[in-house]
């Protein structure tokens, strides 16, 4: 039984402002604590059936396909972080002049799961809203 997390933050900005910085991945080194080095293939730009992988912490490395993607509303990943399969999904959803976005992060039940499962669910909640929080802080200081 797959194991869902979702936080969501609202952000002073407009909807497109935030997509387009989510949806450039190269940004996530700023905003995703552990991220290091990125590569989208074919050419560097998110869109349905490009290919991520990102280095993190740990030696970890996050390969994944873009499996949704609709500018101002919605982009998905599908693929293995470490050893675990994942699915995330940033939707974006304006809120008068403000943009909430609402990530959810899909991982699989199963043996490791219940084992870890007194400490993953608090640090991944944790990493989310930390990541959130960090996404806010960068595109509010932005000048308008």
């Amino acid at each position: 039984m797959a194991t869902v997390f979702e936080h969501s933050i609202i952000i002073e900005r407009p909807i497109s402002e935030v997509f387009q910085y989510v949806a450039n991945w190269q940004n996530t080194t700023e905003w995703q604590a552990g991220t290091g080095q990125v590569t989208v293939v074919p050419d560097g730009a998110l869109r349905i059936g490009a290919m991520v992988t990102q280095e993190r912490k740990r030696g970890w490395l996050f390969n994944a396909d873009v499996v949704d993607y609709q500018p101002n509303k919605v982009l998905a990943l599908r693929g293995v972080l470490g050893r675990w399969q994942v699915r995330d999904t940033y939707t974006f959803m304006p809120v008068g002049r403000t943009t909430k976005i609402t990530i959810e992060r899909v991982t699989p039940g199963g043996f490791f799961t219940r084992i870890l499962s007194p400490f993953m669910p608090m640090r991944i909640r944790r990493q989310l809203n930390d990541d959130l929080a960090r996404l806010k802080a960068i595109l509010e200081a932005k000048e308008r």
